[in-house]
């Protein structure tokens, strides 16, 4: 529309001063007239497209890369508005999705990583393992007598020690590496990172542990 201004502006002209035959100087302003007027116009439309193309970007980043995008919602405007809504609407998709993978990776016991969570972890853990000299101590810890302790002091007693044990492992961690994940119902997979003798003293360190529980840890790695 911007475009044909200039030029309907000319014409109307022309028609009011009753003369169609203009000089150069006249065809040369409409000309430059009607090319500022479509560069105008390009530039408004520009302007108009930034926040969709702010939105979108922000969109394609979160779906191909789970990063959330700042997104300039300051005027108070249709587009502003728009682009707050789905800034909000991110965050608020983002904050369910953590939740949601907590719940899927986490037991909510212990805090620890579940089973399904440990194995995807082991697996990319030992993909990254190349070297002999790299390569983590993989332990099973299993809960002796934990069935005893359930059927005589009830499951909330069972609860205390399990929550209890899992702190008192964390406890022991060699290296930053280290992690631990509740494998079953009294089983945990412990990963340690150090060599043989500190792994050694660190798991008499947790059979001491458990024996002031009234139970003893059967490890196996």
């Amino acid at each position: 529309m911007a475009t044909h201004v200039p030029l309907i502006s000319f014409v109307i002209y022309l028609f009011i001063q009753k003369s169609f035959t203009a000089s150069f100087t006249e065809w040369l302003i409409l000309l430059v007239s009607t090319l500022a007027g479509t560069a105008f116009a390009f530039w408004s439309i520009q302007q108009l497209l930034k926040p969709v193309n702010y939105s979108v970007d922000a969109l394609d980043n979160y779906l191909h890369k789970r990063q959330l995008t700042d997104l300039p919602y300051f005027i108070n405007d249709e587009m502003s508005q728009l682009m707050r809504s789905i800034s909000y609407t991110l965050e608020t998709l983002d904050r369910r999705y953590k939740d949601l993978e907590t719940v899927f990776s986490y037991d909510f016991l212990t805090d620890l990583h579940n089973r399904r969570s440990a194995k995807a972890k082991l697996n990319n853990h030992l993909n990254l393992c190349d070297t002999e000299s790299s390569r983590p101590f993989i332990i099973m810890i299993d809960l002796d007598r934990f069935k005893t302790i359930n059927d005589t002091y009830g499951h909330f007693a069972g609860d205390v020690i399990l929550q209890d044990l899992a702190e008192e492992i964390k406890s022991c961690f060699i290296t930053p590496d280290d992690w631990v994940a509740r494998w079953g119902g009294d089983e945990f997979l412990l990963v340690l990172h150090g060599n043989e003798s500190s792994v050694s003293n660190q798991l008499r360190i947790l059979q001491k542990i458990s024996q002031k529980n009234s139970c003893l840890l059967k490890i196996t790695y």
